[in-house]
């Protein structure tokens, strides 16, 4: 889960805003760090309000009874057919797009994935799992796949007292952006480390090949995506963990000001980065 060492609280950060809406000699480093704060706490929100949601979904499931006696059974197409109704649900009211019944250890392999039945017995090495396994808990966190984030909770099933293997359910976090330009008006672009993702993959499922634009990372969404690069203007590595106010131009006449912080995985490790693009309001 994103960890924020970041003081302002998201009210307080859209109060400093509208603070600075009226002030006409506001600098542009002003308007930046408080729509990075505010854009760092909303994305951290939301992820914890996401969690939540599909852990409690997942209490419901890892006690339902049928599912279980299926996957001890070992019967791949009865589960697939209890399943599937429930993924359609929870497609629609919970954005789920990812479903595993998962091997326990000391080889976790994935015995059915609901949304893509006809890829299984491989094993699967996430920091999700793996957190649940060290703990017979929940794993929870951000997972970069080849095209996107996904965002992942694990639980142990139970037979009684015994663990006998985990389920996990999964988002992409394509939403949260257009969240959050709901929320605070700003634009947001989710760009991630070149080498987490497969260029022709990605430029497959987003329709075009943006993998020039940046010297280090690629685009993965946004919520203007016919707008001018934005740059992080240090190398990801360097963007520190309260994040960075990128620079300020000018589009027409239309002014901005632009921002940028890191985007951790569930391992902990930065593998991405959210810009932010504040429009400054003439008085």
């Amino acid at each position: 889960m994103t960890r924020s060492p970041r003081p302002l609280g998201p009210l307080l950060a859209a109060a400093a805003l509208i603070v600075l809406s009226a002030a006409p000699s506001a600098r542009a480093s002003d308007w930046g760090d408080a729509s990075i704060r505010l854009a760092a706490h909303s994305f951290d929100a939301l992820e914890r309000k996401d969690i939540e949601t599909l852990s409690r979904a997942l209490d419901t499931l890892v006690a339902d009874r049928a599912l279980i006696d299926a996957y001890r059974a070992r019967d791949r197409a009865g589960l697939l057919a209890l399943a599937q109704p429930r993924f359609q649900q929870l497609k629609a009211e919970l954005h789920v797009t990812h479903w595993y019944f998962l091997d326990p250890e000391p080889v976790p392999t994935c015995f059915l994935r609901v949304h893509a039945p006809e890829t299984h017995d491989d094993v699967v090495r996430r920091d999700t799992l793996a957190k649940a396994i060290a703990t017979h808990g929940m794993g929870a966190g951000k997972e970069l796949g080849v095209t996107a984030f996904a965002l992942r909770v694990v639980k142990p099933i139970r037979d009684g007292d015994a663990v006998v293997g985990y389920m996990e359910l999964g988002e992409e976090i394509d939403h949260f952006l257009v969240r959050m330009k709901e929320q605070t008006g700003d634009d947001y672009t989710l760009v991630v480390d070149k080498q987490h993702v497969d260029r022709k993959e990605l430029a497959r499922v987003r329709g075009q090949d943006r993998w020039d634009e940046r010297p280090e990372v690629v685009l993965v969404d946004s919520t203007c995506p016919s707008a001018r690069p934005m740059s992080i203007g240090v190398p990801l590595a360097k963007l520190p963990a309260r994040g960075r106010v990128t620079g300020e131009w000018s589009e027409g006449k239309l002014r901005y000001v632009g921002g940028a912080f890191p985007v951790l995985n569930a391992g902990g490790h930065v593998v991405g980065a959210l810009l932010v693009r504040h429009h400054v309001h003439p008085r």
